[in-house]
């Protein structure tokens, strides 16, 4: 009876890893591809990055799925080099829903102009036809970073 019970905890301990890892396995790729997006300065990959359903409230209105690929056209256009490196961060699953918060420094380039800054993060991710898909982030001006950020 004692064995059987233990071999039970056993494998319920080994399933909630195995499926813990494959869920941060999955969030960290959808987060290195958010940065790529970024530093490749390319619409459609950051386009697949969002949920279909994504509506958020802001002072001016709400933005939906073509706002966000809109500012992220206006924000990565201007520069000739983007660069980001993330650490800290901390996720926090539950169910089809995922909170990151991480510390993301970003370095820009225009012209011979170059400037670094960082900023705390926080996205919100949710399960899509299986997949996690940014459904919520805080605002990355990267223009904003550049004019007002420490120069390097």
């Amino acid at each position: 009876m004692k064995f059987s019970t233990f071999i039970l905890s056993l494998l319920l301990f080994v399933t909630f890893i195995s499926c813990s890892s494959n869920i941060d396995n999955e969030i960290t790729t959808l987060l290195d591809t958010r940065k790529s997006a970024f530093e490749e300065k390319n619409p459609d990959k950051y386009k697949d990055l969002i949920i279909s359903t994504y509506s958020v409230q802001t002072r001016s209105g709400s933005k939906d799925k073509d706002d966000v690929l809109k500012d992220f056209r206006l924000n990565t256009t201007p520069f000739d080099s983007i660069g980001m490196s993330h650490k800290d961060r901390k996720v926090i699953t539950e169910n089809d829903s995922a909170k990151v918060e991480q510390k993301t420094s970003v370095f820009l380039t225009i012209d011979d102009q170059k400037t670094k800054y960082e900023i705390t993060e926080i996205l919100i991710l949710e399960k899509e036809n299986g997949e996690w898909k940014i459904a919520k982030e805080s605002s990355l001006d990267l223009f904003r970073g550049f004019v007002f950020g420490k120069q390097n």
